[in-house]
């Protein structure tokens, strides 16, 4: 004969195997607006801040004198996604983004550092808006350092491959006669960014 089980009178112990998805009354739910199935996984809520990078560079380089140069970020503290090459970071998602980009600059003489910039470039051109200008006398040290660090927030269309690049500019007066973009733990050139939406 057939029993039927009364209400509440199946434990889990009487359950052998797995019960198909297909088998249960509500086979899905519904998160951030997609449909997820029981059984399965998914990530919930917004995937910002998971791509990531920070270079920085590993011996000083040496720019021409008053000339917009590309800082040669050669070592990578991290990047997530691998997005980082060639001295440039390529957006993996559409999104808007931060930037961090701190230049230390130096010189061979005292106080030799008339001013220092930094421009973030987009696709081969430089941002609109996007040109810090440091090396005002309180920045400067007897030793001929001058260090500035800028942020920027950028919108970027993933489809369209966008890239970034940073460059430099070190204009010197009379105390000096050579330029570096400067590498020392202390006083580092560095580029860090991550999406934020």
């Amino acid at each position: 004969n057939t029993q039927t089980p009364g209400t509440a009178t199946v434990t889990n112990d009487m359950l052998a195997g797995s019960i198909a998805n297909s088998k249960l009354a509500n086979s899905s739910i519904t998160l951030n607006g997609s449909a997820v199935s029981l059984g399965g996984s998914a990530t919930i809520g917004s995937d910002a801040g998971t791509e990531g990078f920070k270079v920085v560079l590993s011996s000083n380089q040496s720019p021409s004198e008053g000339t917009w140069t590309k800082i040669q970020f050669d070592t990578e503290i991290f990047d997530a996604g691998n997005n980082f090459a060639s001295y440039k970071y390529t957006a993996p998602a559409t999104g808007t983004y931060l930037f961090n980009i701190t230049v230390a600059c130096a010189t061979d003489g005292s106080y030799g550092i008339a001013n220092s910039m930094a421009q973030l470039y987009k696709n081969g051109s430089l941002l609109s808006g996007q040109n810090s200008i440091f090396g005002l006398p309180t920045h400067l040290d007897s030793n001929g350092f001058d260090t500035g660090s800028i942020g920027w927030t950028v919108y970027v269309n993933a489809t369209a491959n966008d890239y970034f690049e940073v460059y430099g500019r070190i204009n010197r007066n009379g105390n000096a006669t050579t330029q570096n973009f400067y590498s020392d733990s202390s006083r580092r050139t560095e580029w860090s960014g991550f999406r934020v939406t």
